[in-house]
């Protein structure tokens, strides 16, 4: 009987719907001014914090609907992935409904003051198009480079030759602040490398862009947001952050700082690196059969090559609030990457166009080097005080200079030369210059509708100009013939409309974008007729989501993507050796993809999941492919493949312990490749996995130890063999947080610590084995040291928050999209 009547007393708040106060408003980061969507919102009794009497979390536009069924004074605590808690008091007297405004969050700081932080914070926040990696809260950070991190990122995979693969394809674009980026998209990689892991704040992979999204970029974007800070205009918050960093290793060395600062509506903040690389000792063999009328042509090669670069990086950022509603921002970037690059070759051919036999060997060095300038400016404009309503306009300008040179010296060692052997030498400069003009409308139509609409300017202007030469005695000798210069001319003009709609537990978000491009290639110098060009693309894009749960959802994707032939694919200057050639194709066709997908995301207090399943296909996929003329191997591109990829993606974040956490990154996928022109086709299944463990050990120290493995994976002409290693940290915070020493580990599970793999590659009439055994084993010693008063408002808050976030012995609450507090 007791029983029934407490449950009875438990369900009369229930039945007094009239006692109920809804609480509304909207929750946004205050640096980028973006909705904070999937955070939580919880409401407690004044007084007492340790349980909450209402929960919930906002929606996918950051909306706040909370209903408190009881009056008094509450204090309601919000959080949000990788930032600071925000408290909010109030007093209800039942009044039906309750005008929150808009709440501030902004970028946690390292250390809370006087709040000692037992929990540990969220890595990931998954949603239906799209997933963020806190790396700021992964204990690497400290120590690793960005394509480290990516290692760890779901969906994204680096192969033992570190190229970077976003949902099994290389056709991605990267984003930093939102922008394009044109030198990391063109090398991802090679920039990733030598860029510190703390530069970056999060990275985002979207894959199923919005109409907002540009539509190039097959699989999707890659979205850096740099590490800077903002406090939401709080004057309590004036004063400045910095961190300086030295780092050494045996494969290479660097240094990092950091600034910012902000007095009242104005802040500022500031990133520079600069890394040294040396890798040696990078061991190649090839061996090519080539069959024809006169026989099997054999080649046997073998090389060693060492590998020096330097990259200098920089971003500087000015933000003024206007006013309360409105808010001027503008960014300059600076990366510079060079490397040089020298190959001993010994090579031995016989049989077939070489008769008994020719040997001979050469010296080749290459000097490629990449700059990348940016600079913008944005004005945004708020409309009403939920910052719902607002107008957006944007530029940005960036300057590409590519420099690539390349020197071969040869001599015959035996046999009759049936080849050139020839001297030579040859200059490559390329520069590209980008103008991007963007307006953007956002706003709500409804209490569960909402409309974003804009356009968007793009002017390409890219001059490649090759020059050749060869040795005559001691003399170059200038080859006009095999030179070439041109230019290459791109306008882009896009227009776009989006909507999202909410509807209880169903959303939806539809989008559609034109875009027209015109072309114009002019031949100053060299074998090429001008031509012109223009096309339209109509890019449809849709999104379903379903909360089964406040914390369990399903998701239904589709996207048309695109992918506009680069400079380097269609540059068609000829790249000679005396066994082979490469060279672009002008005639390349924009790519067109279509992306469906599925998505199941949940989280509780100790365990996370996502899994990704994905159906992509391409009947005009650029590949790049090989064949023979004569003796001589051509490497060009084309429009010439079907392809057909299906994957499932999952992901695994378990918190085993207070101390402990547990990572699963993996996914298996087939892809199936088909090529009428070139009468080949090849198909197969492909896995790859990351193992993670993060452990806090005695006295404080943090440890990451991650395995990573693939099996082989496929192409229309071959495939490439799989790679395992490992990698991880130690690190250390002393002097109250403010300095920490790391130490950083990466090796092979070949002899000596290398990565070793393999590819092969079958044509028409050749086949070619190539052996690769990269010496990969360093470790590097990491200090860093932290200064500044911005994180002085936090201290001030220790009596208050007694909740999930500090340490305590109740068991944590639920986080969207991370683990327990």
């Amino acid at each position: 009987m007791k029983r029934l009547f407490f449950l009875f007393v438990l369900a009369l708040p229930g039945l007094s719907l009239n006692a109920q106060t809804l609480l509304k408003g909207v929750l946004v980061d205050s640096l980028t001014r973006e909705a904070e969507p999937y955070s939580t919102v919880r409401v407690f009794k004044d007084g007492n914090t340790e349980k909450p009497v209402a929960m919930s979390v906002t929606d996918a536009e950051g909306r706040i609907r909370q209903r408190v069924a009881a009056k008094g004074k509450f204090i309601i605590i919000f959080s949000s992935l990788g930032k600071a808690l925000v408290e909010r008091s109030l007093t209800l007297s039942g009044e039906p409904e309750v005008d929150l405004g808009t709440v501030f969050v902004h970028d946690d700081a390292q250390s809370l003051g006087e709040v000692t932080v037992k929990a540990q914070a969220p890595l990931v926040r998954m949603e239906t198009d799209k997933m963020s990696y806190n790396v700021q809260d992964d204990v690497d950070s400290k120590s690793s480079t960005v394509l480290d991190m990516l290692r760890k990122v779901p969906m994204v995979t680096v192969d033992g030759q570190d190229n970077i693969t976003v949902n099994g394809s290389s056709s991605f674009k990267v984003y930093v602040d939102g922008k394009p980026n044109p030198m990391m998209s063109a090398n991802p990689s090679q920039v990733f490398k030598v860029m510190p892991a703390s530069m970056v704040k999060t990275i985002e992979v979207v894959t199923n862009p919005g109409a907002k999204y540009d539509a190039e970029g097959a699989v999707g974007v890659l979205n850096l947001t740099m590490n800077r800070e903002q406090a939401a205009g709080a004057q309590e918050a004036d004063g400045y952050n910095g961190s300086a960093a030295l780092a050494a290793g045996n494969r290479s060395y660097g240094a990092q700082g950091y600034v910012s600062a902000q007095k009242g509506r104005f802040s500022v903040s500031g990133n520079m690196a600069f890394q040294h690389q040396l890798i040696g000792g990078i061991e190649v063999a090839i061996d090519n059969s080539q069959t024809a009328g006169n026989g099997t042509s054999l080649t046997h090669a073998v090389s060693e090559t060492d590998q020096h670069s330097n990259a200098a990086l920089g971003n500087l950022s000015l933000s003024y609030d206007l006013d309360s509603m409105s808010v001027v921002s503008v960014a300059a970037g600076l990366m510079h990457y060079r490397q040089k690059q020298h190959t001993p070759l010994l090579t031995s051919l016989q049989g077939g166009y070489y008769g008994e036999g020719v040997s001979y060997k050469n010296e080749e060095w290459e000097r490629p080097e990449y700059q990348n300038l940016s600079l913008s400016a944005d004005y945004q404009r708020f409309f009403n005080k939920e910052r719902t309503r607002s107008l957006t306009l944007s530029y940005l300008f960036a300057l590409n200079p590519i420099h690539r040179d390349a020197t071969d010296y040869y001599e015959l060692l035996s046999g009759m030369s049936f080849v050139d052997l020839t001297n030579r030498m040859s200059f490559n400069h390329m520069l590209s210059r980008e103008h991007t003009l963007q307006l953007d409308y956002t706003t709500p139509l409804s209490k569960t509708l909402s409309l974003s609409a804009g356009v968007k300017y793009v002017g390409r202007r890219n001059t490649s100009n090759s020059e050749y030469y060869t040795a005559s005695g001691d003399e170059l000798v200038y080859q006009r013939d095999l030179s070439m210069r041109y230019k290459y001319l791109n306008h882009i003009a896009a227009a776009y409309a989006e909507g999202t709609a909410n509807f209880g537990k169903l959303g939806i978000k539809a989008g559609l974008r034109y875009e027209y491009t015109w072309q114009h290639v002019t031949y100053e110098l060299g074998n090429g007729e001008d031509f012109r060009k223009h096309y339209g693309n109509l890019v449809p894009s849709l999104s379903l989501t379903y909360s089964m749960a406040p914390t369990r959802n399903i998701g239904l994707t589709y996207n048309m993507r695109i992918s506009r032939p680069g400079i380097t694919y269609l540059n068609p200057y000829v790249e000679r050796s005396p066994l082979s050639q490469t060279y672009g194709n002008t005639m390349l066709e924009v790519e067109k993809n279509h992306n469906v997908g599925l998505v199941f995301n949940s989280f509780s207090r100790k365990l996370m999941v996502n899994a990704s399943l994905r159906q992509s296909f391409c009947d005009d996929a650029i590949s790049q492919y090989q064949f023979y003329e004569g003796s001589i191997l051509n490497t060009t591109f084309g429009n010439i493949v079907r392809q057909r990829v299906s994957s499932l993606n999952t992901y695994l974040n378990w918190a085993a312990a207070r101390e402990t956490r547990l990572i699963f990154n993996g996914g298996v996928s087939y892809s199936d490749f088909h090529s009428d022109m070139l009468a080949q086709k090849a198909s197969g299944w492909v896995g790859n996995l990351m193992l993670g463990l993060q452990q806090t050990l005695p006295w404080k120290v943090k440890m990451s130890a991650n395995l990573m493995a693939s099996t082989k994976s496929y192409s229309l002409q071959g495939w490439s063999s799989g790679f395992s290693g490992v990698f991880g940290s130690f690190s250390k915070d002393l002097c109250r947080d403010r300095l920490n020493i790391a130490l950083q580990y990466f090796t092979g599970f070949h002899r000596h610590g290398r990565l070793a793999f393999d590819n092969y590659h079958e044509g028409r009439n050749f086949t070619t084995m190539q052996h690769i055994r990269v010496p990969v084993a360093q470790f590097m010693v990491k200090v860093s040291y932290s200064f500044g008063n911005l994180k002085k408002q936090f201290a001030q808050r220790k009596s208050k928050i007694e909740s999930d976030f500090i340490d305590r012995k109740e068991s944590g609450t639920q986080l969207p999209g991370g683990m327990g507090m």
